[in-house]
């Protein structure tokens, strides 16, 4: 069946004629009308815009198909995503302000490591993955980032994959405290650590934004 004979048929259902009742308007046979459906004949260019014109329509859409419909920004989930993450952010800014040099002097007074790391791999990178998520939203107030269900898939496992060391860590701080931990690496260095705890998940927040941002 060609392009031009499923375009017919589907235009000719939507607008809720009968082969008959199209087949009057271009004073034909009903014959006619489902040979063209079926594809065992093409109608040529004359008839192709009389066709047209019968369903209210154009010889682009018969021949191409619907047009893919335009991309419509400022869309009212983005701007509650973008209000959601940039609260997150400014509580991860108030953190810092006020959480963490209590955490600090705790640390100092009590010599209890736990709760000063568990804030440095668990609270900072949540905080570090909504501001990569906010960058997803506010591009897409005017950008089409809608990806392809096999492509969101591979930004759901990478955006995942960016988050799981460092947050692994903290679980690991919550449960036990100082132990051999699993990803070592993450605070190996203060090179290595600002890049597991920042870098990478913010990374991994805009990467699971394009995931869960379906069409």
């Amino acid at each position: 069946m060609s392009a031009v004979s499923k375009n017919l048929k589907r235009i000719r259902q939507a607008k809720g004629m009968t082969q008959d009742q199209l087949a009057d308007a271009l004073h034909v046979t009903r014959q006619a009308v489902s040979s063209w459906e079926t594809g065992r004949s093409e109608p040529d260019i004359e008839t192709l815009l009389a066709l047209a014109e019968a369903l209210g329509t154009n010889a682009d859409e018969l021949i191409y198909g619907p047009k893919a419909p335009q991309y419509a920004p400022m869309q009212r989930k983005y701007k509650i995503c973008c209000i959601v993450f940039s609260l997150t952010c400014l509580a991860g800014f108030a953190a810092r302000i006020w959480l963490q040099p209590w955490l600090i002097a705790y640390k100092g007074r009590t010599f209890d490591l736990r709760p000063y790391w568990i804030y440095l791999t668990a609270l900072i990178p949540l905080f570090y993955a909504a501001g990569g998520a906010l960058l997803g939203s506010l591009l897409s107030l005017g950008v089409d980032l809608r990806l392809r269900r096999p492509l969101r898939v591979v930004c759901l496992v990478l955006g995942f994959g960016c988050l799981v060391p460092i947050l692994t860590t903290a679980v690991q701080f919550m449960a036990q405290g100082d132990f051999q931990l699993i990803f070592p690496f993450v605070y190996r260095t203060m090179d290595g650590f600002l890049v597991w705890s920042k870098l990478l998940p913010s990374l991994g927040g805009f990467l699971l934004f394009l995931g869960f941002n379906y069409r």
